[in-house]
């Protein structure tokens, strides 16, 4: 009991501390980097409880543009939150949430509603910047379990994950590294600085220290593997022998017909056999056997169009996904990825390469290979070539 109490004293200092560092500055200013090109800025102007957020982003002829008005109470949890502008494709935007007496009534693309609330509780903003992400935290940190229930439903909990220092120019850095999760289907994280105020998402870094992301990048990439690499070993069933799936009906994709239950048997990565199925059926010895209870066992879906992710493939499979066309990444990334299936450390489905060539315009998407002229074009093809990259989009 005395141990817990100390630890939320502890606790409840540093958020204060945190909290007192975030009030007394006014202003902050960040840009966005994708393949090491500068595609937009946040800028913010705090003054007191209010926080006016503009966001600018310009890739690939897309980006949202909007402006954010928030509205705190003494908890650091909004009250009030505006956005207006556009999205990423060029909608409008016209998102509101409020909370007064104890009603929060909120409107956005992709919903509206009204409910009481009793206890603290964030709004899950639907079109929001980079700069939500330090609205939760910043709320979460006062929160001695660092959860809180969210609106429209769920919750959203903040997890530290390190504390790390980094030099620049002279200067040391104090980080520390934040995972947010539970009202995306992803975790996402964030670094703060030593007064407790964001410092970046690994994609959007405060001016004057764009210098610092790839470090910063490599150290994120790190730690998400590392949570990706024990959810792959909790997660995973390999078989050294065959295993079989019984009691299932094959879909003959041609005609579309499901024929009689049958029992199929796997051996490594390919089907050894389909043999009829009853009751008493006799199993090999020591064979894994999966009941299908009925069901339709069917190819593994394609995703022909797909930007592959650390955390996508979990979400592939589930779905039944088990081969996807990358149609565009980042070159060093997607490498890296295919290594890290290729040893088991990630979970995902099988993935074909394209080699992307981007003309270089003010509307060029930041992925793959910019080129400007013939030479830089035959050049990336000859780079993805050596890559055995099956094929190229252009």
């Amino acid at each position: 009991m005395m141990h817990r109490l100390i630890s939320a004293l502890a606790f409840t200092l540093f958020a204060s501390s945190s909290l007192a560092g975030a009030a007394s500055a006014q202003d902050y200013a960040y840009t966005l980097i994708q393949n090491d090109e500068n595609v937009g800025y946040l800028r913010v102007e705090k003054d007191g409880a209010s926080e006016t957020v503009t966001y600018h982003v310009d890739s690939n002829g897309r980006g949202p543009k909007h402006t954010e008005s928030i509205t705190l109470n003494d908890a650091q949890l909004p009250v009030s939150w505006t956005v207006e502008g556009t999205s990423l494709m060029g909608a409008g935007v016209n998102e509101n949430f409020a909370l007064k007496d104890g009603v929060a009534v909120w409107s956005s693309q992709a919903d509206s509603g009204r409910e009481s609330v009793s206890e603290p509780t964030l709004y899950a903003i639907n079109d929001g910047s980079p700069w939500a992400d330090y609205v939760y935290a910043r709320a979460l940190l006062q929160d001695e379990d660092g959860t809180l229930p969210v609106l429209p439903s769920g919750s959203i909990s903040l997890e530290k994950i390190d504390d790390v220092s980094i030099d620049h120019e002279g200067e040391t850095i104090g980080l520390t590294l934040y995972r947010l999760s539970g009202i995306d289907l992803g975790a996402s994280l964030i670094a703060l600085d030593e007064d407790g105020i964001f410092f970046t998402n690994f994609s959007m870094i405060r001016d004057g220290y764009a210098d610092l992301l790839p470090r910063l990048q490599s150290i994120s990439r790190k730690k998400r593997d590392e949570r990706l690499s024990r959810l792959a070993r909790d997660l995973r069933h390999t078989f050294d022998q065959p295993f079989a799936i019984a009691n299932v009906r094959v879909l003959d994709p041609i005609d579309g017909d499901l024929g009689e239950p049958v029992m199929v048997t796997v051996d490594g990565n390919r089907i050894a056999s389909i043999e009829p199925w009853s009751a008493d059926a006799v199993v090999q010895t020591g064979m894994s056997v999966f009941d299908g209870e009925g069901g339709t066992l069917m190819p593994g879906l394609w995703d022909m169009h797909s930007h592959a992710s650390s955390t996508s493939g979990l979400y592939y499979l589930a779905a039944g996904v088990t081969s996807t066309r990358d149609m565009g990444n980042d070159n060093e990334f997607l490498a890296d990825l295919l290594a890290k299936q290729e040893t088991g450390a990630l979970i995902g489905p099988r993935i074909t390469p394209a080699g992307f060539i981007e003309g270089r315009s003010p509307y060029s998407a930041r992925h793959g290979i910019i080129v400007a002229s013939e030479e830089e074009a035959v050049d990336a093809v000859n780079w993805y070539a050596d890559r055995h990259y099956p094929f190229i989009k252009i």
